[in-house]
């Protein structure tokens, strides 16, 4: 059948495209393509079609139409009365396939035939749509644009059938690639139906979960033993010369090392160290041994012993100090502060020696001295300011005029935390030569007397003056 081109306006049949339509009052000029007298009708021509024949401004085509129902007059005019049914009633027969049936065939056809079928059933009567609505504009402008919207359309197009795709068959192709590797695996398999799988690639049985005795052990065959940590064998390493800082009767003696270790030294007038010291088991890298009962004016040998948790032992090697001589002069700025071991007021007995390495703020009070009282709250405040730094050390001793429970009462009171020593015996005083109270000794980290203050301070800068002088 051979192809015919109806016009758009007037439906006039042309066997070949012409322009414009020779229709009187018609005009057109652009044709459509119409395939033979088939009834097929575009649906996008008749919509343009029923509303041009809205138009009031047109006499009505119905006045001119022939009785019959064929295609065409006896002129050879084309019938319209097929384009007179209203749009809302209209019903396009054609045997294209749905949008549904696209998709479902997508599935199963190639790419190409699926295009196919969306260009018959989509981009034709779009391109004959815009065709006729540019039909006014120059070609070439009107083919620029044209061009335009199909990519956009064919970009549109092959996003959503992707889309669609993706939802038909989401795994086919997983699907058919491990079908085809599981045809693979079972093509290399024995036809013996009674070929042995090894145990280890069995699936356990649905009792093996109650029963753990028939568990099997795989895991733990698979699972390589952890090798065991190596034992340390290596003794601690003495990081420093052990420092000894003596007095007349006592020393403090301190030495750190690599790793955490206990604490001791023996020591004696030669190197067969006779006498051990109390051995500190806590373990640490920081070591401090505090030694009293000892000889003034003596040379002593000593060595530090350190055991880690492997009970790997350091023993150092040889090391000396020499206690200081006793001198019955009354102390003074320059001098080494005479020692002494007194008990607190909880019963512990602290010596001054043991403080070596600190800076000591040494005061002498008495419960009956009223001055004494006023200046005890500005040694209170130095103390709280320094006390958690490891470095000053405030110590306070009451005469033995002093009542003890007096003082215990006040310092309770007083919510005072520092060190109260009690001198019962005045022996203390008597070797300070301590006449009028209150009396302040400032002592360096080494032993010796820096700075002393008679009479009470008036504020806590007075005291954290002295102490921050040397």
């Amino acid at each position: 059948m051979s192809k015919q081109w109806r016009c758009g306006k007037c439906g006039k049949l042309y066997s070949t495209e012409r322009e414009p339509c020779t229709t009187p009052g018609c005009g057109s000029l652009l044709l459509h393509e119409y395939i033979g007298s088939s009834s097929k009708t575009d649906f996008r021509t008749a919509v343009q079609f029923s509303k041009e024949t809205q138009n009031t401004d047109r006499p009505s085509t119905t006045q001119n139409l022939p009785a019959d129902d064929s295609p065409h007059s006896s002129e050879g005019e084309p019938n319209n009365q097929e384009f007179l049914t209203p749009v809302a009633d209209m019903t396009v027969k054609d045997d294209k396939p749905s949008m549904l049936e696209i998709i479902k065939l997508s599935s199963k056809s190639s790419w190409a035939a699926t295009f196919s079928h969306i260009q018959d059933r989509f981009f034709k009567p779009i391109m004959n749509w815009l065709k006729e609505q540019f039909h006014d504009y120059p070609k070439r402008t009107a083919w620029i644009l044209i061009s335009a919207t199909v990519v956009v359309l064919v970009a549109c197009t092959i996003s959503f059938l992707s889309q669609v795709w993706s939802t038909v068959n989401p795994l086919g192709a997983s699907t058919n690639i491990l079908g085809q590797n599981a045809t693979n695996a079972a093509s290399k398999l024995p036809n013996d139906s009674t070929t042995s799988v090894p145990n280890d690639v069995k699936e356990p049985s649905a009792n093996a979960a109650n029963s753990p005795a028939q568990s099997p052990t795989a895991t733990e065959n698979v699972t390589a033993k952890q090798p065991e940590p190596a034992k340390d064998t290596l003794e601690p390493i003495l990081l420093d010369k052990p420092a000894a800082q003596p007095s007349d009767t006592a020393v403090t003696i301190a030495w750190k090392t690599d790793e955490k270790a206990t604490s001791q030294v023996r020591y004696g007038t030669d190197t067969s160290y006779l006498f051990p010291s109390i051995e500190i088991s806590k373990t640490d890298t920081s070591h401090s041994v505090y030694i009293t009962g000892l000889t003034p004016d003596t040379t002593y040998h000593f060595q530090v012993i350190s055991s880690d948790e492997s009970g790997n032992t350091l023993s150092s090697g040889d090391y000396t100090f020499r206690t200081e001589s006793v001198t019955n002069a009354a102390p003074y700025a320059g001098s080494t502060a005479p020692n002494f071991t007194l008990k607190t007021l909880d019963g512990t007995e602290v010596s001054l020696s043991q403080f070596r390495g600190k800076k000591v703020i040494l005061n002498f009070w008495a419960s009956w001295c009223t001055p004494c009282k006023v200046e005890l709250p500005h040694l209170q405040a130095t103390w709280d300011k320094y006390k958690d730094s490891g470095n000053v050390m405030l110590l306070t001793v009451a005469g033995s005029q002093s009542d003890e429970d007096a003082i215990r009462s006040y310092v309770k009171d007083k919510d005072y935390n520092f060190t109260v020593c009690l001198d019962s015996g005045d022996s203390t005083f008597n070797r300070y030569e301590i006449v009028t109270i209150p009396k302040t000794y400032f002592i360096d980290k080494g032993g010796t007397i820096k700075r002393l203050q008679q009479g009470m301070f008036t504020s806590p800068g007075e005291v954290e003056f002295m102490l921050n002088s040397y």
